[in-house]
């Protein structure tokens, strides 16, 4: 279940909003403070008090209107609608005619209960009456309409089965029978503000099911503790991850009260034994117990939920911040809604929505940007105080080339090791010319690079740098390489862009720009021009076989970005341009979904300079098979 889309209406600094869209994974609200991040997070839990906007045109004596409300549009599958059924006692299926009812109403339930999708637009108030402008569009609901009274009782039996019993007359039945549903996803949104949580203890009890407020947390644990020890296991490691100085965590009876229940933190390894040093939730700081209930929510629900976190930032360092979100970042099935002001939490995750609030007076502006607009992205981070570049927080930095590779290679890394992603800035060195400059000694040039990671606890260690083989001897690289002591690795090939040089992945990008999306061009006319124009010495690759896309010393040393530029503008007449910083991430982007070996020294290289032993098979990604792919070499340059 998630939310495709919402308007808010008359609620605190919202007068009246546009329809704002939202997509499954991460969603990110931003803004300055005081803009309204946290009021529109209240209004998608759909619980929230009569806050009445309030604006200085309107004179002081006249009435604010009383009701507040939100207009959603969401996303159910058959089943979350049929465990929306059960969750309540007997009602009611509506159904289009008088006649039949019985037959009607079971053909109805087969239909929306096989359904992948149903999708629901309502209005819900602040007092929780739910309201619909039109008819759910879903077969099971072809013709009806919002006066239909005809109906069918259902009871609920025991094993969560529906029995169809007699025909009922209703006002506006499908009205009915949805609010049903809507108020089962309602209750099913998990919020979290950025507040101390009161979960350190609640009686004993048979739930698995985490409260939407995580009141009974204590209890699901010790269930969960008791039923399956491998998750609890797995819950206590990503626990641990993210807070290093937590040993361990338990629920156990509380002392002196047999039917409570309290969870307690472990600072000190559990086999010493010492029992008595544990210390209970409630005396932790704010954060570790709204992890504990974020994540048992992320490992524990049998179906896709919507989690709203407000500020994680506010109640969590950087570091565990960026933890934290790497670890959603494994369970993308979830819906995620994350208000933030902090660079660590955005740079942390790949987010699929950005929305921005700006004030405009005393109403709040909404604004829907999309993560593939960079420059959008950009000018959010300006608002607030940040830019790509910044190393605060991280764990660690990887210098690369430039810009291009500054956006491109935490792509890779991502698909590698989500976690590990979200804590390494990857930065751009911002002159790769001072490393084998014949006034700078390159050693005095990467001291300057050792000490800025060395100099203070705000800026990481530098793992390594990543460098273009370009047109540099190999012992101006065999200098360079001593003097990082080991840390800098060169490409097999000229540039980055050498590794982009993929037909289809080329065809499917130049397919996204203008001149092409009304006449889409196949990779095959991609093929045709490089094979025709490669072997130009404008490129400099070296001479080799009869097809260039086939000659691995020809993919290692021709000047790949220069080819891309002139392939952008000879295949559009020159209407289209190669942008590095536009064009380069949707290539990797593609590559990394469709054909994967094609960056697999890259991918070498990162693991090495990282550390990471992420799978990336395990991430879902599939790699493919590449006629322009040189071997990898996971071996350093000497």
């Amino acid at each position: 279940m998630w939310i495709n889309s919402f308007r808010i209406f008359n609620y605190k600094c919202f007068e009246e909003t546009v329809e704002c869209c939202l997509k499954p994974g991460f969603n990110l609200v931003v803004g300055a403070n005081n803009v309204g991040k946290t009021a529109l997070l209240e209004a998608l839990s759909s619980q929230f008090p009569p806050k009445p906007h309030r604006k200085l045109g309107r004179p002081r004596e006249y009435p604010l209107d009383p009701e507040s409300a939100v207009e959603m549009t969401v996303t159910l599958t058959g089943e979350e609608c049929r465990r929306a059924l059960v969750s309540g006692g007997n009602a009611f299926v509506p159904v289009r005619y008088d006649s039949d009812r019985t037959v009607q109403a079971q053909a109805f339930l087969n239909t929306l209960f096989e359904a992948t999708e149903v999708p629901i637009t309502f209005r819900r108030n602040h007092g929780g009456q739910v309201s619909l402008n039109i008819v759910p569009r879903h077969p099971a609901f072809r013709g009806m309409d919002l006066e239909c009274r005809f109906a069918q009782e259902f009871q609920v039996l025991s094993g969560h089965d529906l029995r169809l019993t007699r025909p009922v007359d209703a006002e506006r039945a499908v009205e009915s029978f949805v609010a049903r549903i809507v108020n089962y996803f309602v209750s099913s949104i998990y919020s979290f503000k950025a507040e101390r949580l009161n979960i350190g203890e609640s009686a004993y009890g048979p739930n698995e099911i985490l409260m939407p407020h995580a009141g009974n947390l204590p209890e699901v644990l010790s269930g969960l503790q008791g039923r399956n020890p491998t998750r609890f296991k797995r819950l206590s490691d990503y626990v641990r991850s993210v807070f290093p100085n937590v040993e361990a965590i338990t629920a156990r009876p509380k002392t002196g009260q047999s039917n409570k229940v309290e969870v307690s933190i472990w600072n000190y390894n559990p086999d010493l034994e010492r029992d008595d040093l544990a210390m209970p939730l409630s005396e932790c700081g704010t954060g570790v117990g709204q992890v504990l209930a974020i994540l048992y929510v992320v490992l524990t629900s049998d179906t896709p939920r919507c989690i709203i976190i407000d500020e994680p930032n506010s109640f969590l360092h950087p570091g565990a911040t960026r933890k934290l979100m790497g670890i959603l970042a494994i369970h993308p099935r979830h819906q995620y809604i994350i208000a933030t002001h902090s660079p660590e939490v955005i740079r942390a995750i790949d987010a699929s929505h950005v929305v921005s609030l700006r004030k405009e007076g005393a109403d709040t502006v909404i604004d829907t940007v999309s993560t593939n607009d960079l420059q959008s992205i950009r000018e959010i981070l300006g608002e607030l105080g940040a830019r790509l570049s910044d190393l605060f927080g991280a764990d660690s930095i990887l210098w690369v080339e430039g810009l291009t590779e500054e956006l491109c290679y935490p792509a890779i890394l991502r698909s590698i090791d989500p976690i590990l992603a979200a804590a390494t800035a990857v930065v751009a060195v911002r002159n790769t010319g001072d490393f084998e400059s014949k006034r700078k000694d390159p050693r005095q040039v990467m001291d300057i690079y050792s000490r800025l990671s060395t100099s203070t606890v705000l800026v990481p260690t530098t793992v390594g740098f990543i460098f273009d083989r370009e047109s540099r001897s190999q012992g101006v690289i065999d200098d360079i390489v001593r003097s990082s002591s080991g840390k800098a690795r060169f490409l097999e090939r000229r540039t980055y862009e050498n590794y982009l040089c993929d037909p289809p992945a080329i065809a499917a990008v130049l397919n996204e720009l203008p001149t092409f999306k009304d006449n889409n061009l196949g990779d095959t006319g991609v093929r045709e021009w490089i094979e025709k124009n490669g072997r130009n010495s404008t490129y400099g690759a070296a001479a080799g076989s009869e097809s260039v896309l086939k000659d691995r010393r020809w993919i290692e040393t021709v000047n790949g970005a220069k080819l891309l530029a002139d392939l952008f503008s000879g295949l559009s007449d020159g209407c289209e341009e190669y942008r590095k910083t536009r064009d380069a991430p949707k290539l990797t982007d593609w590559l990394i979904r469709n054909n994967r070996s094609a960056l697999n020294d890259i991918e070498a290289l990162l693991r090495e300079l990282t550390g990471s032993q992420g799978p990336s098979k395990e991430r879902g990604i599939a790699g493919g098979g590449h006629d322009v792919s040189a071997p990898v070499n996971p071996t350093p340059n000497k």
